[in-house]
This record gives C-alpha cells, structure tokens and sequence, in this order.
C-alpha cells in the first residue's frame, strides 16, 4: 500500500493462474464470472489468459437466452409487451429490444383499429356490397 492508500495489484500466483486457465476452457465460464470468483480484475485475468496462450473464444454469435423463447411465445400469442416482460421478469423496454434484435416484429402500440366497413356498420350506413 503507498502513502495514498492504494493497493498495487499483484501478479496472480501460479495457482490462481491454473484456476483461471481451467476455469475459461474446460469450464467455460466467461472472464468477468472468473474475476468475479477470483477476486482479480477483468484485465488481470485477460491478462493471465494471454500470458497462458490460451486461445480465446470468439465473441461472435451468443445464444439467446433461455427466457427469450418463452417470451416469443406470450408474445406471438397475443400478450402485450408488459405481460410477456412480466412473466420473464423484466421491464418492457428491454424485452422490446431483445425481441427485435431476435427478429421478430413488433405490434403497433395501442388497441387494435377495427377495419372500415364494420365501423360503417355500426355507424348504420350500408355497406358498399348493398349498393350492387
């Protein structure tokens, strides 16, 4: 510790190397849960990683999440954005956002517009097919 008191972070000792080496391979756990469990930062286990020559996984395609299958459903059903966040334990905008980038279209926000002529007939005008 200097006069600030601050820390100087240290190496990771041979042991914790091996820890963090085993636990992104075979594991696979991602850095940030390994600096987590560790104790270390992200950059020391990135570090560590790359001194170690491990080869490091892609940061490319990631599976969807579990829940969002679940939330495409409710939705695709005909539950509103709430209901289907509700249910997946998350606020609307997010799972606003995660569907579209899933792909799938969202509605319009609002109730649903019923069409022309049968406004037109509740209204009490004839429909145009009477015309003919």
């Amino acid at each position: 510790m200097n006069r600030r008191g601050i820390t100087r972070a240290t190496r990771p000792t041979p042991e914790q190397d091996a820890e963090i080496v085993r636990l992104y391979r075979p594991e696979g756990y991602g850095i940030q849960t390994i600096a987590e469990q560790t104790g270390l930062s992200l950059s020391r286990v990135w570090e560590t990683l790359q001194r170690k020559k491990v080869r490091m996984r892609s940061r490319g395609y990631r599976h969807p999440p579990p829940w969002l299958g679940v939330a495409r459903r409710l939705y695709r059903k005909g539950a509103s954005l709430s209901t289907a966040a509700e249910a997946v334990g998350m606020t609307s905008n997010i799972l606003a956002y995660q569907l579209k980038k899933a792909g799938v279209v969202l509605r319009k926000v609002g109730r649903p517009r019923k069409d022309a002529s049968a406004r037109r007939r509740q209204a009490g005008s004839p429909c145009r097919e009477s015309w003919a």
